[in-house]
């Protein structure tokens, strides 16, 4: 073998090494925020077994007030969400693991939606080993003027459409054990989101964000809307 040879087989050795290095690395996504307005979401009504509408006890006031209930988003679609969130940082860093810290009892928070991780940074680096640790939001906000209506089923009861102001962000920051930020990204949904509901809903651009006609988001259509916003996130500089 000759000189010229080893030393590039001696290059190829230390790329390869720093490459794999980089694969190797395991990261934990300890937190992870996703909030919907709960007006932006489909609200049910509760019937007795009479058909008529069921009222509970509000524990704050101890009055009865409509038994109504928001769409949930179920356990296999906050999974789905957030597989596809640590496939997306795999790619971007080369990640050989990205732990999800799912949390063993989800509360109910209103408009944060639950079963997402929501672990506190320092508890995750004493309890876990790793080379990064993530926290993420995603957010839908209600740009909505102040007194509005913001109930979906009480729109759809009243026979009205309704119009709804919201921007999309999504971020995410990555740190090392001593909370060192080693990256971070942004990025916000505005004009993206006009051809997702021009054809079907009246729609503009406005100083407040995206404006829509409609009662209410769809499962779907968020799913859809956090799918756009994984996307850009990812490719964004």
């Amino acid at each position: 073998m000759t000189k010229s040879t080893v030393t590039k087989f001696c290059i190829f050795l230390i790329l390869f090494m720093i490459s794999f290095s980089s694969y190797a690395q395991k990261a934990i996504l300890y937190n992870f925020d996703f909030w919907i307005p709960d007006g932006f979401r489909h609200e049910i009504q509760e019937y007795d077994k009479y058909g008529n509408k069921a009222y509970i006890e509000n524990s704050f006031t101890g009055k009865k007030e409509l038994h109504r209930y928001l769409e949930p988003i179920s356990i296999d679609e906050v999974h789905s969400i957030c597989d596809s969130a640590s496939e997306m940082l795999k790619r971007l860093y080369g990640y050989e693991e990205v732990l999800i810290m799912y949390p063993k009892n989800p509360s109910i928070t209103s408009g944060k939606v639950t079963g997402f991780p929501n672990r506190g940074f320092k508890r995750t680096v004493k309890k876990n080993k790793a080379d990064a640790y993530i926290s993420m939001e995603f957010k839908m906000r209600d740009n909505t003027f102040l007194g509005a209506k913001n109930r979906s089923l009480w729109w759809e009861e009243a026979g009205r459409e309704r119009t709804i102001f919201t921007d999309v962000t999504f971020s995410f920051t990555i740190y090392n054990a001593n909370e060192g930020v080693i990256n971070q990204k942004d990025i916000s949904l505005i004009d993206e989101l006009q051809p997702l509901f021009n054809e079907n809903y009246n729609t503009e651009i406005v100083d407040k964000g995206f404006k829509v006609r409609k009662l209410y988001f769809t499962k779907s259509e968020i799913m859809t809307i956090y799918q756009m916003a994984e996307k850009k996130l990812e490719f964004a500089e």
